[in-house]
């Protein structure tokens, strides 16, 4: 509490932003693109943070078509570059969100303690709809916890891929925008039951 005069203001503690990190392949399409709609969808409000990164190589741009794609939905990738998945985990991010199921065992197999907070991107989505939304007080690693409590991870390990998001790359535009519907469907989902269960805050990226 601060005082000043006969003045009072309670002083809240700076909130530190939850860390949410999508994982593809290459981080050239499909990661990016979620990450930047994750962001549309909940607007600059500081509360998250949303990262990308892949399995290849660093400091590559995202592919024209992605770039493209993503502009008309009003969100710029034209400075993002690619980032690896064993950098951005070394801070140990609030929630990692996989477009595969190879994707989630790659992830855990460079830091198996990242597993309880790793999902595929379907299976979040899934489970968040079957439990319902986060309570707007519920800590994000209590609430990930209460939803995976009932995860077969022996089943997901065998996934053969069912729910994955398939990776456009190489292919004609139209698999671009199939690719960035699907996402924005899901990541919309996410945001809302994550950060915005308790107002209609969510920001519709086809109006922006």
């Amino acid at each position: 509490m601060s005082t000043c005069g006969d003045y009072h203001w309670e002083i809240e503690a700076p909130v530190t932003p939850a860390r949410v990190l999508f994982v593809c392949t290459g981080n050239l399409c499909r990661s990016p693109m979620a990450a930047g709609l994750a962001q549309a969808a909940l607007g600059e409000d500081g509360r998250v943070v949303f990262r990308s990164a892949g399995f290849v190589k660093a400091g590559r741009p995202a592919t024209r078509e992605a770039v493209k794609v993503m502009a008309e939905l009003g969100v710029d990738l034209s400075r993002h570059r690619s980032a690896l998945v064993k950098d951005a985990i070394v801070s140990n991010p609030d929630l990692i969100i996989c477009m595969t199921c190879q994707h989630l065992r790659s992830t855990v197999d460079l830091k198996p303690s990242l597993l309880a907070r790793t999902f595929t991107i379907a299976e979040l989505v899934d489970l968040c709809d079957r439990y319902g939304g986060r309570d707007e007080n519920q800590p994000l690693g209590d609430y990930l916890e209460q939803i995976g409590s009932s995860r077969n991870l022996a089943e997901l390990s065998r996934s053969s891929g069912k729910g994955d998001i398939s990776d456009p790359i190489g292919k004609p535009l139209a698999a671009y925008q199939q690719c960035a519907n699907e996402l924005r469907k899901l990541t919309r989902s996410i945001v809302g039951n994550l950060w915005l269960r308790s107002s209609n805050k969510l920001i519709n990226v086809d109006e922006k």
